[in-house]
């Protein structure tokens, strides 16, 4: 099944495309009651934030030349009046047994039953993410793909729905990039709660968590200002 956006351009935050770069992605909409949906498709992958939630994350492992769509319900993370909305988005760029290269790219749209309240486009502010550390390449394996290096120092607080005074700018619309929207197979994965971690080897940092599980970590650690944690 094709998902047909109303509104929305395919965007990003510059017009070069540099693999393994992250860009972030401002806007706001009102917000009057009823059901709200959010259609999405990101290369390589998203998280979405909606009023400093998490609401949504995880691009479907797709093909370039064939692009698909979630779409999630956002009514619990709305309030009455103004919202305001953040995608983080990595490209990825290079070539692995879970992705092929694509463009850089990011294409949403949020709407009630009656009105399309925001969606991608030129007035989207954006810049790259200023905590991850751009364009490192670092390679897992050629299966896994690449991983990544997070530098809390850059972290200025956007995740909490507040933009930046400083450092937007209006992006950057690629109209040959529209196309057909695939709606998503399958089910979208949901985050749970998470599973307490008893240490059983204090001396080897070794947990359990008492059952099998799969997702990821929270941790929390303290160290010196500028420490590197590996």
């Amino acid at each position: 099944m094709e998902y047909k956006m109303k509104r929305a351009l395919p965007i990003w935050e510059s017009e070069e495309a540099h693999p393994d770069t992250y860009a972030r992605f401002f806007d706001r909409f009102y917000y009057e009651g009823g059901a709200v949906t959010l259609a999405v498709s990101a290369d390589s992958d998203y998280e979405c934030y909606i009023n400093g939630r998490l609401a949504a994350f995880g691009q479907y492992s797709d093909m370039p030349y064939d692009k698909v769509c979630d779409t999630v319900d956002l009514t619990p993370f709305c309030v009455m009046g103004g919202n305001s909305v953040l995608f983080i988005v990595w490209y990825m760029g290079k070539s692995s047994m879970r992705y092929t290269p694509g463009l850089p790219s990011l294409i949403y749209e949020i709407a009630t039953e009656d009105a399309v309240l925001a969606y991608s486009g030129e007035h989207t502010l954006s810049s790259p993410a200023p905590d991850y550390v751009q364009g490192a390449c670092r390679v897992i394996t050629s299966q896994l793909g690449l991983s990544y290096t997070y530098d809390a120092r850059g972290d200025d607080g956007y995740r909490a729905g507040v933009m930046p005074m400083t450092g937007l700018h209006a992006s950057v619309v690629f109209a040959d990039r529209i196309g057909g929207l695939r709606c998503r197979p399958i089910e979208k994965l949901s985050l749970g709660t998470f599973l307490p971690a008893v240490p059983i080897d204090p001396v080897r940092r070794v947990y359990d968590l008492g059952r099998e599980t799969v997702g990821y970590l929270s941790v929390s650690f303290s160290g010196k200002n500028g420490a590197e944690i590996e």
